[in-house]
């Protein structure tokens, strides 16, 4: 007998889950109660002895949960992304990703699956699912969701709906485009109306320390990435920030290589600023961009970054790296950010 009686969603991928997980939630919401569990809020136990059963739960499941997961029968699960990661715990990459596609194997004919049709692999993994499946970041397979010339599009065979336009959403990046696609093709499954996306979506906001607007004093944007601990992450973050950037980024590198960073700092970046344990490594894995400054400790660098910004420019921190060298958390390191820049604004 299962303990959960309300529709419930799981989410994984190498980026993007947090995200998703609380716009899905908030879509639902507009109609019934739902909760975010896992990986990000409430643990799922406590969460049925707190709420009941009853409750639709949108949970966020990391690759250590999924390896050590036996069996699970969520009615939609989402995966959103592959790419290389926590490679300090698992022994191999293919691990990493088996344990992440590992869910496609548990979901029943009633079930969902939600797939990036942009993902070569989770393309190829989702072809052996036995239940029903709607792709997004894609117009290559029906039925789907994707955003098509600035437009949210729902794809039903022959149908084309459209929701609403990226320029009415605060969340900014392509890789937000993808995050805001998956979390629409979930809701759809879930039984949510085209309403209540509309809604949700136009009213979401970042969450804190991912992309997080945190001030402009002087002419300098001060940006708070730091949930990103990958080279890929931070890539996604310069994106969506854009040009004329001074990039603060450190901590424990989780990755052997980042010098494949090199030409999105060429494209976006007028200096990056290395800190931390990782830093000597960093600085050499991206000798091919040119202006580097290397400090110590995180404060020495955030002033590095900002005595050097002008007007026009944004500073940003994307550590692409873990926090554990300085902080117990990214959490606290992005706290660390806001109040640094608390103390630009009031000196200014």
């Amino acid at each position: 007998m299962s303990l959960q009686a309300a529709p419930w969603a799981l989410i994984t991928g190498t980026n993007g889950k947090t995200t998703t997980c609380h716009l899905l939630a908030e879509i639902l919401r507009d109609k019934r109660s739902c909760e975010i569990c896992g990986n990000s809020g409430i643990s799922v136990c406590r969460s049925l002895l707190d709420k009941g059963p009853n409750v639709m739960r949108v949970v966020e499941a990391s690759s250590f949960q999924l390896k050590f997961s036996r069996r699970m029968k969520p009615d939609v699960a989402v995966l959103l992304n592959l790419s290389p990661n926590h490679l300090d715990w698992h022994p191999t990459l293919r691990d990493y990703y088996e344990a992440k596609v590992k869910v496609i194997r548990w979901l029943l004919a009633e079930c969902a699956l939600v797939f990036n049709a942009g993902d070569a692999r989770l393309e190829r993994e989702a072809g052996r699912a036995r239940c029903r499946r709607m792709s997004f970041g894609s117009e290559a397979e029906s039925p789907g969701v994707c955003f098509k010339s600035g437009r949210l599009v729902i794809r039903r065979g022959a149908n084309r709906h459209v929701i609403l336009r990226f320029r009415s959403i605060a969340l900014k990046g392509e890789h937000n485009r993808r995050n805001v696609e998956a979390a629409a093709a979930a809701a759809l499954c879930l039984g949510a109306s085209t309403q209540s996306i509309a809604k949700a979506v136009g009213a979401f906001k970042p969450l804190v320390h991912r992309i997080e607007d945190v001030g402009a004093y002087g002419g300098v944007s001060f940006v708070n990435d730091s949930k990103s601990t990958t080279a890929r992450s931070t890539a996604a973050a310069l994106e969506a920030v854009g040009k004329n950037v001074i990039l603060m980024a450190g901590g424990i590198a989780k990755e052997k290589r980042y010098r494949d960073l090199v030409p999105e700092l060429k494209k976006r970046v007028d200096r990056v600023v290395l800190y931390g344990r990782s830093a000597p490594f960093l600085d050499r894995e991206l000798s091919g961009f040119d202006a580097r400054t290397v400090c110590s400790g995180f404060e020495e660098a955030f002033r590095a970054a900002a005595a050097g910004a002008r007007k026009g420019q944004t500073v940003l921190l994307s550590p692409m790296c873990s926090s554990f060298d300085q902080f117990k958390s990214f959490e606290e390191r992005g706290e660390a950010f806001r109040r640094l820049v608390r103390k630009v604004r009031t000196s200014s």
